[in-house]
């Protein structure tokens, strides 16, 4: 079983760093294609978005998983 514990201060803290480097992680989608995440579903549909970015980083041989 997961548990997951949500820190809204943690949460905001990473969303401003995010945010902050957010034209950052753009400009490295020219080079290396990923899909951005969103986490604002569920969590299995957050579990799910990203066992398919995932499958997808394997099948074009991206973030060194391939």
């Amino acid at each position: 079983m997961l548990f997951v514990f949500l820190c809204p201060s943690q949460a905001s803290k990473r969303y401003q760093i995010f945010r902050r480097h957010y034209s950052a992680i753009l400009r490295l989608k020219q080079f290396f294609p990923f899909h951005l995440i969103d986490a604002m579903g569920a969590l299995h549909e957050t579990q799910e978005q990203i066992s398919q970015e995932l499958r997808y980083q394997v099948r074009v041989g991206g973030a060194g998983l391939g």
